[in-house]
């Protein structure tokens, strides 16, 4: 079943796929009783915080139970253990596997390997089958498994490199940011492997340039700010003009979450489907209100948000807004002290910097794909032999060790 579980995450992207990537995080853990009181105090938090936001705007009652489903594997993640017979290593790297073939096999619908990505087409091709935005999620996953078969004692050099494959070439230029600063934590020291990746990286550092040389800066222009800092102003706007809500947010799925994002009336001019007809979605007033002004570019300027660069918001410019600084507060403590439990020192600190990056700088705090590989993660500690990791970040490791003596 946990094999399965690979298989249905790595499945081409449909609206009913979106079912067996919420199916494969409960392949892999044990619920807790734990769990489902936090759980339903989450429900109950942020249903009252539904209604208070209703008071003082449009609020769509199916975001917000949309955007409870997609965030469910994130808090399986915070929770709940994993089984103990899952090996979670072999699982890792059939994912690997799959995400390569998928990837290659897409690229060959576009004349692979006569008509090259980077040359005759865009990188993002390599992106499984999970159709636009696929070369994300692909980065994403590829970055955790090269991060799991780092960890082990016993490397393989197979696997490493398709991990590399996997996190490099799709060229999720963000994602390869935050992937950077994480391998940077752990191998800052070892010469070897920084003159390893440095290849790799001044290639992606050229193409990075070239492509930023060439992205929209309407937004910075008409707003004068750059979009991921405008993402960050906006809290500030958000809670002065309604400072009642800044404890429990504007509500679950309706500003800048997945959800929020597919109800936008503004957002379907680039979409590649139209919004989802299901009783009760559509754009709530807060997202109209304070991302409208930004986002109704696009029915001018199709370009000013093709990039991940230009995308006005972010998971934790979203968190705050939607959940309220004290949930949001709460959930980043929770991140910290899950990571570094799992990985005391600085593989530990490395995940940390990656989640958190990915956060700052892009949304991913609900995504199914990213909770699931997270879950996995969680048991790479148990079932790997690793090396001594002489290097401490963290004073929960220090507790650890303490515990142990």
């Amino acid at each position: 079943m946990m094999y399965i579980s690979a298989l249905l995450i790595i499945a081409p992207r449909s609206v009913v796929a979106y079912v067996f990537y919420f199916l494969a995080s409960f392949c892999l853990i044990k619920i807790s009783f734990k769990s489902l009181i936090f759980v339903f105090g989450y429900v109950v938090f942020t249903s009252l915080a539904l209604a208070v936001s209703s008071l003082s705007g449009k609020v769509s009652v199916t975001a917000y139970l949309i955007e409870m489903y997609l965030f469910i594997p994130m808090v399986l993640f915070l929770l709940d253990p994993i089984r103990s017979n899952a090996n979670t290593l072999s699982i890792i790297r059939l994912i690997s596997v799959g995400l390569c073939l998928l990837s290659v096999a897409n690229m060959m619908t576009l004349g692979f390997p006569a008509r090259l990505p980077y040359i005759h087409y865009l990188p993002d091709a390599y992106g499984g089958l999970y159709g636009l935005g696929g070369a994300k999620v692909v980065t994403v996953l590829g970055f955790l498994a090269l991060f799991a078969e780092l960890y082990q004692k016993d490397k393989s050099k197979l696997y490493i490199i398709l991990g590399i494959l996997n996190f490099i070439v799709p060229n999720y230029l963000l994602g390869v940011f935050c992937g950077f600063l994480a391998l940077g934590v752990i191998f800052v020291t070892n010469l070897r492997f920084v003159l390893l990746m440095s290849l790799p990286g001044v290639a992606v550092l050229m193409y990075a340039l070239s492509r930023l040389s060439g992205i929209d800066n309407t937004i910075a222009e008409d707003f004068g700010f750059l979009p991921k800092i405008y993402a960050y102003y906006k809290i500030f706007e958000v809670y002065v003009e309604n400072p009642h809500l800044i404890l429990s947010g504007v509500g679950l799925g309706q500003y800048a979450s997945t959800s929020a994002l597919w109800a936008s009336d503004y957002l379907k001019e680039i979409s590649s489907h139209g919004i989802p007809n299901i009783p009760g979605f559509f754009m709530s007033s807060y997202h109209d209100i304070y991302l409208g002004e930004v986002l109704s570019i696009l029915s001018d300027n199709f370009w000013a948000l093709s990039s991940s660069f230009n995308k006005p918001y972010t998971s934790l410019a979203t968190m705050f807004i939607e959940n309220g600084f004290l949930f949001t507060f709460l959930f980043l403590v929770l991140i910290k002290r899950k990571v570094f439990m799992m990985f005391p020192g600085r593989f530990g600190f490395s995940l940390f910097v990656f989640i958190l990056s990915l956060f700052l700088l892009d949304t991913w705090h609900d995504s199914l794909w990213l909770g699931y590989m997270l879950i996995l993660i969680k048991g790479i500690p148990r079932n790997a032999s690793i090396q001594k990791d002489t290097v401490n970040y963290s004073r929960f490791a220090k507790m650890r060790n303490n515990n142990r003596c």
